[in-house]
């Protein structure tokens, strides 16, 4: 038996697991157990972690907690011992402190109601009661404290409560700083969609003047059209199903091709013979403006089906985890009633 599989080695691994998650601000279930482990010993599934997990709690050097059919673990020294330490409860007893620490302990991205404050206090303390009253008012008591000093959040959707993450207090103002980098960030992206816009306008009518420019003013700089379809190799005498169709032309190299060899609808072929097409290869990208024989970005363009436009995969935002095998641009899927990308 090597020293990696070794009891002691594992209990080490998984109490490090459990308080990188913690401090995470996240559930240490099996799964984010396993997957952190497995950044430094990718041998081990997630059952072999489950096996360990389940004999170190078997041990008691690892404590499995239960809320709402979740299960999560922690670390026996970091949580108050279960009845290892006494509560003594009275109408008069401010529990402000205990729900507080509870409620950071339990750690529910959510939030955790008042009934599993009540089960995790009275899980983890010896409690007396002095005189008659009921925990769970005095948690409720306690909840309103909380929130008057700023201490904890409350979710009125689900009725829960969230410790406030950092120095206590100023929830207020955390709150009103969160809602205004929020607004702030909705602002830029608003922008940069609309210079985005205004940067595609003002291409196509650099396009359309050069289009112009070059068939009436001077010609001669238009590149030589090649009278062969890239595609099938046949010329405006015979398409691929043997009949006459018209090449469009690229006026960026003079390269051409069928449209029903680009399935092109009549639209986009009528808005060619207009304002002029290009190939692939000078297509420019509508984010980063540069075609893939000028940009030093090895990819091809993803190419919208509905405008022919063209943007690479890299210059996407957010950048997908797949290339997508088909792409429309915004401005495509607004038109048809979908939303943006992004």
């Amino acid at each position: 038996m090597t020293k990696e599989e070794t009891g002691a080695a594992w209990v080490s691994w998984l109490l490090d697991a459990i308080h990188k998650i913690k401090y995470q601000k996240q559930r240490p279930n099996v799964e984010r157990v396993a997957a952190c482990i497995r950044q430094h010993h990718p041998q081990y599934s997630n059952e072999t972690v489950f096996q360990h997990l389940e004999e170190s709690v078997r041990n008691g050097l690892i404590q499995r907690h239960e809320n709402k059919g979740n299960v999560s673990y922690k670390d026996p020294d970091s949580l108050p011992r279960g009845k290892s330490k006494g509560l003594k409860l009275s109408p008069a007893c401010d529990l402000t402190k205990v729900f507080v620490k509870a409620v950071r302990e339990l750690g529910e991205i959510d939030g955790s109601t008042i009934r599993a404050i009540e089960k995790f206090v009275a899980s983890s303390y010896e409690i007396e009661f002095e005189q008659e009253c009921e925990l769970s008012e005095l948690l409720r008591i306690a909840a309103k404290k909380s929130l008057s000093r700023g201490l904890v959040i409350h979710n009125a959707e689900n009725n829960a409560f969230r410790a406030v993450i950092g120095r206590k207090g100023h929830s207020s103002s955390r709150n009103n700083k969160k809602e205004e980098r929020e607004r702030e960030r909705r602002e830029k992206k608003e922008k940069r969609r609309e210079e985005k816009r205004e940067k595609k306008e003002r291409k196509l009518k650099k396009k359309q003047k050069n289009v112009s420019s070059s068939t009436e003013e001077s010609p001669a700089k238009k590149p030589q059209v090649v009278p062969i379809c890239t595609e099938c190799l046949g010329t405006e005498s015979c398409n691929p199903v043997g009949e006459a169709e018209s090449l469009v032309s690229c006026y960026g190299c003079g390269q051409s091709v069928h449209p029903s060899c680009r399935v092109y609808s009549p639209e986009l072929v009528h808005y060619f013979e207009q304002h002029g097409w290009t190939c692939d290869d000078c297509k420019p990208c509508i984010v980063c403006d540069e075609s893939p024989s000028e940009s030093e970005k090895s990819e091809d363009l993803l190419v919208c089906e509905y405008c022919d436009q063209g943007i690479h995969y890299s210059c996407l935002s957010p950048i997908p985890e797949k290339r997508p095998k088909v792409w429309n641009c915004d401005d495509c899927r607004l038109a048809r009633g979908m939303q943006p990308n992004g």
